[in-house]
């Protein structure tokens, strides 16, 4: 088996989503599922995005908006939001 190394700053060239800590190593978030934890780390990715076109409510918070059709289907083929139909899944 043949392995690749990456040398100094190569990894950088590598696009992370962030997953807050906590939500591995506290107890009360032992019940999660890891594709929920990830879940928040693609959301919270998502807030970064708009934050930068400024996109808030009237009382400050930050508006995520995360279309069907936009959802990681490499992790959750067959994953379907809550409330939406069922012919928007993969």
């Amino acid at each position: 088996m043949h392995v690749n190394y990456f040398y100094g700053s190569q990894a950088d060239s590598f696009v992370f989503y962030r997953i807050p800590r906590v939500l591995v190593t506290g107890d009360e978030f032992r019940g999660l599922s890891t594709d929920t934890k990830l879940l928040y780390g693609l959301m919270l990715d998502r807030m970064g995005l708009s934050m930068r076109n400024e996109w808030y409510d009237d009382q400050g918070r930050v508006f995520i908006y995360i279309a069907a059709m936009t959802r990681p289907s490499s992790c959750w083929p067959s994953w379907t939001p809550p409330g939406a139909s069922a012919s928007l899944s993969a």
